[in-house]
């Protein structure tokens, strides 16, 4: 098994260069060990095996086992011929500052071209009909918030396609950011009836349902990144099969194109201008990698094995744009809006590090799948113990690994620091999830609780309670800074699962913990408030479940709400004492979450209407209602939709 961590960059340059160039690379060493389940590129056989290159020189990818396969050899170049290091490296910086140049042109023309469009002047631009006020403004949102999740849309090559007719945008892309963006926006002009939230950007997606059907007969880059955006924005709006079915598309698009294989076209670079070969290479494997990274965390999500096999990649781990690295981020302010909202007012701008954070997901992407396919397949119930065991201590090594190399810039204490940009939250709240999953299985309900004995369950579940805490003080900064309006679902998929592994502690005693049910049951419900629509059934389910275990619903006011206008030089709690346990520790924590939780609860559906002062709630009588063997089960972690739960047998399963 291979063990993850973080590519040397001189390395990896050197690596990215002699795969755009045709030479086969050599494969780095981390800590004694391969850095990733994803090789860095083909090698020439297995090129021969997975794909085939035509005549000039693009791939098709046709295994050996199709009739289409042609056996061929790329042609050797003299004048790509960069065998040796310094020629590699010196190639690689060549292109790193094309595209730098070419992304602070395209920043520059996109604000003046704007600008002038604004003032009333003419100018060849496809915005597919919609006004330039509204598509700027969904634009805006876009580049703000879900493009840092992913790096999915390239933006130097997407003003410049916009205003040139070029290939790396299409009306079906624009669609996709339109409605995507509708979900982050408070404009009411969006939705199809102004008095339902429901519909908001419905006319969007429905424009790219139509547009769809005219973009499957030819994939292209363009088209697969509009399937991934518009794919992960119904998960989120709570149309799941069809975003699951959506991103379907793009992933075997992804295959269809090669995108998996190679970042260069391999087409002659004498015939081609240098800035496009550049260009096309950082937008494939930024594809590439985007759509991997989206691939495994919604296998999470849905509680289903993922799509994109680790082991038939070979794209390299790096981008050589990184304009946005430096770039300085604020929250997104309507300039239609009044009054100016107060956090945007007083937040102060830090760098996005867009580049390096991703980085960051990207290995915690790989670990995702490396729990996912070890221990929630059906295999995992026949695996080796000892197999079983040593492939989850080499797992638990990964992610130690991971936090360790988390560079300086993107270290954070949310007890001290003033929150960073929301894209650097994630990646620590979806690290103790990933925590939790991995410790899930084996606790004393889990599917592989019999490989581990008593004590080792034990200490299984005090990790599991710790994460659960720490994802509590992450979410707690993320809603007070940013709230949690425009949060993506991987903050809501953290909230889920540390709340799920705290209910499962009633057994014991659930008194400690019942404060940060609260604060995460009303994290949930200002998640459902804003981009995550799509989380009503999941709350249903957890409606269910605890309900199921004797327990009310918290759903109004149990504390003062934190004025969001002084989180900064605020302490976030208050300190625990030095000379407490482990135990008591995490149990001050809890109790002081309640202090931050949100009034407001309209818009959500009256199930969540309950009264929260349940003498339940109170006295926490519901405890005593527990025996053992209803706790929940770890299966309840791996996706939000799960509703198969033994204990669950004869409720009414139609949400």
């Amino acid at each position: 098994m291979h063990r993850t961590g973080l590519i040397n960059e001189r390395e990896d340059r050197g690596l990215y260069a002699a795969l755009a160039y045709g030479v086969e690379p050599k494969s780095p060493q981390f800590g004694g060990q391969e850095v990733s389940e994803v090789p860095d590129g083909p090698s020439t056989a297995e090129t021969q095996i997975a794909c085939a290159i035509d005549e000039d020189g693009s791939i098709q990818v046709h295994g050996v086992t199709s009739h289409l396969h042609i056996s061929s050899t790329p042609r050797n170049n003299p004048a790509t011929d960069f065998s040796t290091e310094p020629q590699q490296l010196l190639h690689t910086e060549v292109m790193k500052d094309q595209l730098f140049a070419f992304a602070a042109l395209q920043r520059q023309r996109e604000s003046v071209i704007l600008g002038q469009l604004r003032r009333g002047i003419n100018i060849k631009i496809e915005l597919d009909g919609l006004p330039v006020e509204l598509a700027t403004h969904l634009l805006d949102l876009h580049w703000n918030r879900q493009h840092l999740a992913y790096l999915l849309t390239y933006r130097p090559a997407i003003f410049d396609s916009l205003t040139n007719n070029g290939p790396y945008v299409s009306k079906l892309l624009l669609n996709a950011i339109y409605y995507s963006s509708c979900l982050y926006s408070d404009r009411i002009i969006f939705r199809s009836d102004p008095d339902d939230p429901a519909t908001m950007g419905e006319r969007f997606y429905n424009r790219f349902k139509e547009l769809l059907v005219q973009e499957l007969d030819r994939p292209s880059l363009a088209t697969i990144v509009a399937c991934l955006i518009c794919g992960a924005t119904l998960v989120s709006d709570g149309k799941q099969s069809a975003g699951w079915v959506l991103c379907g598309i793009a992933y075997r698009m992804i295959v269809d194109l090669g995108c998996h294989l190679s970042t260069s076209s391999q087409k002659d670079p004498k015939l081609l201008d240098s800035r496009l070969t550049a260009t096309e290479i950082e937008i494939r494997t930024r594809i590439y990698w985007g759509s991997f990274v989206t691939d495994k965390f919604q296998s999470l999500y849905f509680g289903r094995q993922s799509a994109l096999p680790p082991t038939d990649a070979r794209v390299p781990r790096i981008f050589l744009d990184e304009y946005e690295e430096l770039e300085n981020w604020v929250p997104y302010t309507d300039p239609s809006a009044t009054p100016q909202d107060s956090t945007t007012s007083t937040y102060r701008q830090q760098p996005q590090y867009a580049v390096s954070t991703f980085q960051l997901h990207i290995t915690l992407a790989e670990i995702a799948h490396a729990i996912a396919s070890t221990f929630y397949t059906i295999n995992s119930i026949r695996a080796d113990r000892d197999q079983i065991l040593r492939r989850k201590q080499e797992i638990q090594l990964d992610l130690d690994d991971w936090m360790a190399s988390v560079p300086q810039h993107l270290q954070f204490d949310e007890e001290n620091d003033s929150p960073p940009p929301p894209n650097q939250i994630t990646p620590y709240t979806t690290y103790y999830t990933l925590t939790i999953l991995l410790e899930r299985p084996f606790f004393s309900t889990g599917h592989l609780s019999s490989l581990e004995d008593e004590s080792s369950q034990s200490t299984n579940e005090a990790k599991c309670n710790n994460a659960a805490v720490r994802i509590w003080r992450l979410v707690d900064v993320y809603k007070r800074a940013h709230t949690l309006r425009r949060a993506p679902y991987l903050i809501s998929y953290a909230t889920y699962s540390a709340i799920v592994v705290l209910l499962n502690q009633t057994q014991n005693d659930a008194s400690e913990y019942v404060n940060c049910i609260k604060f995460f049951w009303s994290a949930l419900q200002d998640l459902q408030r804003g981009c995550n629509s799509g989380l009503g059934k999941p709350l249903r389910i957890l409606q269910t479940l605890m309900n199921r275990l004797g327990q009310s619903i918290p759903t109004g006011n149990p504390a003062e709400t934190y004025p969001t206008t002084q989180y900064h030089g605020t302490v976030l709690q208050p300190q625990i004492s030095a000379n407490a346990s482990a135990e008591q520790a995490v149990t001050q924590r809890c109790e002081i979450a309640s202090q931050g939780i949100h009034r407001d609860t309209q818009g959500i559906d009256g199930m969540l209407q309950e009264n929260l002062t349940n003498e339940n709630w109170q006295d926490n009588s519901w405890v005593d209602t527990m025996t053992y063997g209803q706790g929940l089960l770890d299966e309840s972690l791996f996706g939000l939709f799960t509703t198969d739960q033994p204990f669950m047998l004869g409720f009414d399963q139609n949400f």
